[in-house]
């Protein structure tokens, strides 16, 4: 069990760390829009204002819709994000082709356009 905890710890920092490299830029770019959006809200309204409306929003999901089920919109965003043994796993291999001389060399997919 420990081992497995380790586990998810180290691919939640990994995550983390994609995301700081631009690994997925379309969610980095969401990322740092919201980190923006969330800096501008935050110097021009009072961080009381923002818990107190947090706080009246959990309470209004709670009485009016007793039975919905909360998700987790980080770990929905992490989950979108690969951690190393992810993306070695769903690498793509370079095909090889052979040629005339008996040897081979990698794919370049504009050398075969030329030649086409």
């Amino acid at each position: 069990k420990q081992w497995y905890q380790r586990r998810v710890r180290a691919s939640i920092g990994e995550k983390f760390g994609h995301i700081g490299q631009w690994k997925n830029p379309f969610i980095t770019a969401m990322c740092t829009i919201a980190m923006l959006v969330v800096a501008v809200i935050l110097h021009f309204v009072s961080i009381r204002y923002l818990i107190i409306l947090w706080g009246l929003n959990k309470f209004r999901k709670f009485y009016l819709k007793p039975n919905l089920v909360d998700n987790n919109e980080l770990e929905d965003l992490l989950s979108r994000v690969p951690s190393f043994p992810e993306i070695e796993q769903f690498r793509q291999i370079k095909p090889r082709v052979s040629m005339k001389n008996g040897g081979s060399h990698d794919v370049n997919h504009d050398e075969i356009k030329k030649r086409s």
